[in-house]
């Protein structure tokens, strides 16, 4: 009975620790929060961000970050000379680093 009992107990401890069912919320989703650069109507969506860049191939567009786009406000935009669908704004957390923006495909 003593083995009978400790059975169940293993199968029961086996599925509750089964892999079958991914929890949704460790999926990626639409709704999921992102950051967005609003420029001439296009919303340029965050890719990536490089710990450095070779500031001469940016140019600066003159415009900064407001209400219409999704990040902190005030942040200068940057134009890429060699990629015509990328913007990049110089990271506030690392001094070197710069945050990629382009249009999703």
């Amino acid at each position: 009975m003593k083995k009978l009992l400790c059975i169940i107990s293993v199968c029961f401890l086996l599925m509750g620790c089964s892999n079958d069912n991914v929890n949704s919320s460790n999926n990626l989703s639409n709704s999921d929060p992102v950051t967005w650069l609003t420029m001439d109507g296009n919303k340029y969506y965050y890719t990536t961000t490089y710990d450095s860049m070779d500031e001469t191939e940016l140019v600066d567009t003159g415009n900064v970050t407001d209400s219409e786009d999704g990040i902190q406000l005030g942040l200068k935009i940057y134009k890429s000379n060699l990629f015509e669908d990328r913007y990049f704004i110089k990271s506030q957390d690392y001094e070197k680093a710069w945050r990629e923006y382009k249009l999703r495909d």
